[in-house]
């Protein structure tokens, strides 16, 4: 993973998972983000953040082996290169 080179508050880290390329297909990001147990966790060519539980604040994100990783929103550390704010 990329050393981050800009900030974004979590409340706009949506954008990232969500960006579109010139053909409207969605981007493959990387992320990273604490696990529940406590321990930092990388995944890589994430497909897309299929759906929001705005109750929780988790997102579902597809990977690109088709599996399925639940995340929430403020455990979220980095974006690309973009590292997250929790304020």
């Amino acid at each position: 993973m990329k050393k981050p080179t800009k900030r974004l508050l979590w409340t706009q880290a949506y954008k990232l998972m969500n960006a579109k390329d010139e053909n409207g297909r969605n981007k493959p990001f990387d992320i990273k983000f604490i696990c529940r147990d406590g321990t930092i966790s990388e995944c890589h060519n994430v497909q897309k953040a299929v759906s929001y539980n705005k109750k929780t604040g988790m997102r579902r994100l597809i990977l690109d082996n088709g599996d399925f990783r639940n995340v929430y929103d403020v455990l979220i550390l980095q974006i690309n290169d973009t590292k997250i704010l929790v304020n």
